[in-house]
């Protein structure tokens, strides 16, 4: 059993032993340390040979906070577009309870381990070119990874949407109206009466209004 004299002055970490503690319930060992910090607290031996505890808790608070903002794109007042875009797509992948996450996590969309790290996200998808841009997935049946992934503007990404089988024009959220000869625009899930976006002379002024819609339907998620 580890003693006052085995330990007294010693330093682990952040901690130095200034005193016997008793034991706690399990019978091991127990003595005060004071932190760097000015804090004492109550360890046991084997924590502090172990490398278990290191400090009196101030350690881990500024380890989180270096992880959080050594990048420097991830304070809450400041927080960067590719900082957030990262953040929705953890969301819409992880988080049962995000409104989008049935047409990504819940149909199997997952991320690679590569981007579990913000760094390596931003390394390899490099600045969003223009406020015009979100991250787009090629294939929309495969999963956020480097070669399957692009910063695409809303009208690209109206092109590259998965299309439902009863829908002959190509492009997501647009139709051909026979009666009327135009191009109807219509989205879904949002309210009655605002899903039907407008008649179009042309394809793309009608997935243009296709693909502002979904964008401000999606800024709302």
């Amino acid at each position: 059993m580890l003693t006052l004299t085995d330990m007294l002055g010693q330093k682990y970490g952040q901690l130095t032993v200034i005193a016997e503690a008793g034991q706690d319930k399990w019978g091991k060992s127990q003595f005060l340390c004071e932190c760097v910090c000015g804090t004492t607290t109550t360890v046991t031996g084997n924590s502090l040979r172990t490398g278990h505890k290191r400090s009196c808790g101030c350690l881990s608070v500024v380890m989180r906070a270096q992880e959080l903002t050594r990048h420097g794109q991830s304070r809450k007042d400041a927080e960067t577009p590719e900082h957030l875009a990262w953040s929705q797509m953890r969301g819409r992948c992880r988080n049962v309870n995000n409104p989008r996450y049935k047409d990504y996590g819940g149909r199997g969309i997952t991320i690679c381990e590569r981007w579990e790290a913000f760094e390596n996200f931003f390394a390899d998808m490099g600045p969003r070119p223009s406020p015009k841009h979100s991250i787009d997935r090629i294939n929309n049946d495969g999963n956020y990874e480097p070669l399957n992934c692009r910063w695409a503007t809303t009208l690209q990404q109206a092109h590259n949407q998965r299309i439902r089988s009863t829908n002959k024009s190509g492009v997501q959220g647009v139709s051909w109206h026979r009666q009327v000869g135009k191009w109807c625009a219509h989205i879904s899930g949002v309210p009655r009466g605002e899903n039907h976006l407008g008649l179009f002379d042309n394809i793309e002024d009608a997935a243009r209004a296709y693909a502002a819609a979904r964008a401000e339907r999606d800024c709302n998620y």
